[in-house]
Formats: C-alpha cells, sequence, structure tokens
C-alpha cells in the first residue's frame, strides 16, 4: 500500500465531514425529507430536529478536524500509519457510528421529554 493511499483516505473524508457537518452545526438546514440525520423524531419536531442534527454536525465537524490532523501529520511523515486501509476505514465508520448514535439518543430524550410518540410522523409541508 503506498503511503498516498494512507494520506488521501482520511484527507478526503476529513473534508466531507467537515462541509457535511457544518451547516448543521450551524443550525442552518432546516427540517426536510432529504438532507440530514433523520428519525421519526427530527421530522416530526423542529426543535428535535435542530438539537439532533446540531449535534451530529458539531460531531462531524470534530471528527474531520481530527482526520484532517491524522492525514496532515502522516503527509509530513511525523509518524506512520502501517496498518493498512482497511483498518482506517474500519476506524472512521466505527466514529460515525458513534457520531450517529450520540445524535439518535439525543433526539430520542428530547422526544421522551416532549411525550412524542412513536409512530410515524405527520408529513412536513413545505411552505
Amino acid at each position: 500500500m503506498t503511503t498516498s493511499n494512507v494520506v488521501f483516505i482520511p484527507a478526503i473524508a476529513a473534508a466531507c465531514m467537515i462541509l457535511l457537518g457544518a451547516p448543521f452545526a450551524f443550525k442552518l438546514i432546516p427540517r426536510n425529507p432529504v438532507f440530514g440525520f433523520k428519525t421519526t423524531w427530527t421530522l416530526a419536531d423542529d426543535e428535535i430536529w435542530f438539537a439532533a442534527n446540531a449535534r451530529v454536525g458539531r460531531d462531524f465537524v470534530v471528527l474531520g478536524s481530527l482526520l484532517g490532523v491524522h492525514a496532515l501529520l502522516l503527509w509530513r511523515r511525523v509518524y506512520a500509519w502501517r496498518f493498512g486501509t482497511p483498518p482506517l476505514v474500519l476506524v472512521i465508520l466505527l466514529c460515525l457510528a458513534v457520531v450517529l448514535l450520540r445524535g439518535f439518543g439525543l433526539a430520542r430524550r428530547i422526544a421522551r421529554e416532549k411525550d412524542l410518540p412513536r409512530e410515524e410522523p405527520r408529513k412536513h409541508r413545505g411552505g
């Protein structure tokens, strides 16, 4: 495996995570059925949508920043990643799973506090 693959993968993943997470971290994306962290609860309530998506967005930005630092250190040869691409991809996927579980947990907690039902949400009507 070449060094460029080990640097390229986290660099691209970092850029994607930061670019996708930043609008949600700043609560710029309104509730919609296409783009965002979607659960029954987030699609049913704006407060839950913004809270859960802001958490996932901030976590994406943090994870993307850490991956960016990792890629920069590899590129500058401060240290070497000797485990190959599959373990790197697995680490990234595990971190993404943790991010999504944190967002789901927050959405569930707020939904319980608001006493929202677990059934399918009503259809969102565009303005």
